[in-house]
């Protein structure tokens, strides 16, 4: 018969192989376990509606690739169910609460996508610093003025001498030439605790260049929306109704670079599998923020 000491030492050697198995399985298998909470009160505790008797968790099994750190949505959910509706609420206060797990949120998208107005919401929300990556350089910019004031003549000769291809490529290589600055900003903030967390927003966050980042506690997500509703806005930012000639045609070219942009965004975005949001499926502000947060509620950056 094994004696106290040999029995302790047989746990301890079989916990000690079970835990190896797990991180293997985790590691070659691209799942690893996130417990999250119950779907019906939002508690990860013993719930006592309906009769429950036990802790519900709901277990989300996520890609531990590269593109995990950049918000990849889980593409199997395993769970036991609260109640007989199976659908995956969660509340949104307990992805705020997610969230601050984070260092670093990236918002991307073209202009006018509201990257900035949803930046300042979550900022605000969780309370961390807001940067916009377009106060970091300014490129030409946007082809029209309050009046009195007229649009610079270089800004001018950029719209209307460039086609839209090398519209959207001049301001690629703008965005390129950024990069090493951004890229510093981001990883300081996500790994030295000494600094603020960060909410970083910016058309500058080219999927392209966000991908290749292999960072824990970083975290981000592309602004869509369709040509109409780009349209709608920068037509009545620009009063483009009340202009004539050039100036709408500035402002012609600069949709157009837009509708470009977003289409070749989009197509990143499927190539790296990350994650964007079409604005157009809320209704509100709040109701995008909440559905931002729930998208990082299911990341396996949040640990």
């Amino acid at each position: 018969m094994l004696s106290s000491t040999s029995l302790v030492i047989s746990l301890v050697f079989l916990g000690q192989i079970l835990v190896i198995c797990v991180y293997w399985f985790s590691r070659y298998s691209g799942l690893s376990p996130i417990i999250g909470t119950c779907e019906e009160c939002g508690s990860s505790r013993r719930c006592q509606d309906r009769g429950n008797k036990g802790t519900v968790y709901l277990i989300l099994f996520t890609p531990v690739d590269m593109r995990s750190n950049m918000l990849n949505v889980s593409k199997t959910t395993r769970g036991i169910p609260h109640a007989p509706d199976r659908r995956s609420i969660v509340d949104a206060t307990d992805m705020s609460n997610q969230a601050r797990q984070l260092r670093v949120i990236l918002i991307g998208g073209s202009s006018h996508a509201g990257k900035t107005s949803l930046g300042q919401v979550l900022a605000s929300r969780i309370g961390w610093r807001h940067i916009s990556t377009d106060n970091l350089a300014r490129h030409p910019g946007r082809p029209w003025k309050d009046k009195p004031d007229k649009v610079p003549e270089h800004v001018a000769e950029h719209y209307l001498s460039l086609s839209t291809e090398e519209l959207f490529a001049d301001v690629l290589r703008h965005y390129k030439n950024l990069w090493l600055d951004i890229e510093a900003m981001i990883t300081l903030h996500a790994n030295d605790p000494s600094t603020d967390q960060l909410v970083m927003e910016g058309s500058a966050l080219w999927p392209e260049f966000v991908a290749p980042m292999r960072l824990e506690k970083v975290a981000a997500i592309w602004l869509t929306a369709s040509n109409h509703l780009f349209q709608s806005r920068i037509y009545n930012e620009s009063n483009f109704e009340e202009t004539a000639g050039r100036d709408q045609k500035m402002i012609q070219k600069f949709l157009e670079r837009t509708h470009l942009y977003n289409q070749r965004m989009l197509e990143a975005v499927k190539q790296f599998g990350l994650v964007s949001i079409d604005i157009e499926t809320t209704s509100s502000l709040e109701e995008l923020a909440n559905r931002c947060l729930q998208e990082l509620g299911k990341s396996e950056a949040v640990k």
